[in-house]
């Protein structure tokens, strides 16, 4: 299993997906073409879609092929109501409707999840879900836990993360949460490809369902 081999080799095509994300934002319980594109792409990696009834979002599924546990890794996809001010060449396209927290990047960290993790699901002890939770920052899990996402598969843990500009790339950054439980957020600020090194430090938390903290940063970002 030489994950490291296969996120370089998928790195390039990440950063396109991440910056086509980025061009075209999509507000909370709007994120029409978005969830439509993350569903393209996940058929394109063989990864089972799981139909729950979302309006918007995606649940998928990678079943190992050996008895295991199952873990969840959960990311966000909506944007803020901002205008984009960056001047960068894959800025937002739809005024009024920024990436400004992140989301881009958690959407394609997902997305590299599920291209690795499909190429090597054989290897794999147990099930993965992946959600790409919608309207985090409008209400946040709720729409999920209306759906009952949790008939699909119920997760033994939970992974997400969350970038971060004050810490520098590859480092790893500690914190507790309000409920006390560990957390760690990851780093975007880089003059190389840090958000496609994501993939490689996700973190854990008891409850993670809303960890936006409005931070982010396109500064450097590949």
């Amino acid at each position: 299993m030489d994950t490291m081999s296969l996120t370089a080799k998928y790195e390039d095509e990440m950063i396109a997906i991440r910056r086509h994300i980025h061009r075209h934002p999509e507000l909370s319980n709007k994120e029409y073409k978005t969830t439509e594109f993350i569903r393209e792409k996940l058929t394109e990696y063989g990864v089972e879609i799981a139909e729950i009834g979302m309006k918007t979002g995606v649940v998928a599924v990678i079943r190992g092929g050996k008895p295991g546990k199952t873990v969840a890794i959960r990311e966000d996809i909506d944007a803020l109501p901002m205008k984009e001010l960056t001047g960068l060449p894959f800025a937002s396209e739809n005024d009024g409707a920024c990436h400004s927290c992140g989301h881009d990047i958690h959407t394609t960290v997902l997305l590299y999840c599920a291209k690795v993790l499909s190429e090597i699901r054989e290897e794999l002890a147990g099930t993965v879900m992946l959600i790409f939770q919608p309207a985090e920052e409008h209400m946040g899990a709720g729409e999920l836990v209306d759906c009952n996402f949790t008939q699909v598969a119920k997760p033994d843990a939970f992974i997400g993360l969350h970038v971060s500009p004050e810490i520098d790339a590859g480092s790893i950054g500690l914190k507790r949460d309000r409920q006390t439980r560990p957390m760690i957020s990851l780093i975007s600020r880089s003059k190389e490809r840090a958000d496609m090194a994501l993939i490689r430090k996700l973190h854990r938390s008891g409850r993670n369902l809303r960890l936006c903290d409005h931070t982010a940063s396109d500064r450097d970002l590949p």
